[in-house]
């Protein structure tokens, strides 16, 4: 029960972060200051769903990695159908996936450790 309260609670998390980033991203436009365009927007999506698996493993203080896969499986799976709604390529939104359950898992392991 508390492992799903603190993915939970990662979730909220990561969902302020989204908010917050793109408000920025919003009043800086980002493509124009950088033009690196999908890049900055990856980076960013990639920080916060470590910030937030961190977060949750740290209230949980054990099972790191599976905290953090499964925040991160559900904010993948978020993405996906995000990105396939905008009809983006699926092999970029798979690669994108696989890359944030790295991340999740990777974080989720530290977030214990701290």
């Amino acid at each position: 029960m508390r492992q799903s309260y603190c993915v939970l609670s990662g979730i909220v998390l990561a969902l302020v972060l989204y908010l917050l980033v793109s408000l920025v991203f919003g009043i800086i436009n980002v493509t124009s200051v950088w033009d690196l365009g999908r890049f900055v927007y990856d980076i960013s999506h990639y920080l916060i769903v470590a910030v937030a698996a961190v977060f949750a493993a740290k209230k949980a203080a054990g099972q790191g990695w599976l905290i953090g896969f499964s925040l991160a499986l559900i904010l993948a799976a978020i993405s996906l159908a995000v990105h396939w709604s905008i009809g983006e390529p699926i092999f970029n939104q798979i690669v994108r996936s696989l890359i944030t359950l790295g991340v999740g898992t990777v974080a989720g392991i530290f977030g214990v450790n701290i």
